[in-house]
């Protein structure tokens, strides 16, 4: 460990405070560590990153087009219980 001496000023003797903790000394090897995996890493993560993208969209398009189809099934549903439409209408008032 360098010795350092204590700092006059105090936002200096703050941060120079913070060096001496052991567990600043922790997170920082911990971040250093993080960086280094993210690196041997960065290819894959961004593949899963779009792979993920991807699935949120499909996941979305499938909600739609059910909420579509449900709908669709629903006016048709009215059309055939509406007495005035079909072929029995147009025969008995059309001719």
């Amino acid at each position: 460990m360098v010795y350092e001496p204590e700092p006059e000023r105090y936002y200096d003797w703050m941060l120079w405070k913070l060096r001496q903790d052991p567990k600043w000394k922790e997170a920082i090897d911990y971040s250093k560590k993080r960086k280094r995996e993210e690196k041997k890493h960065k290819h894959t993560s961004g593949l899963m990153l779009d792979i993920k993208e991807l699935t949120k969209c499909h996941y979305d398009l499938l909600k739609k087009y059910q909420k579509l189809y449900d709908e669709n099934q629903m006016l048709k549903k009215q059309l055939e219980s509406n007495p005035l439409h079909g072929p029995e209408y147009r025969q008995r008032y059309h001719t």
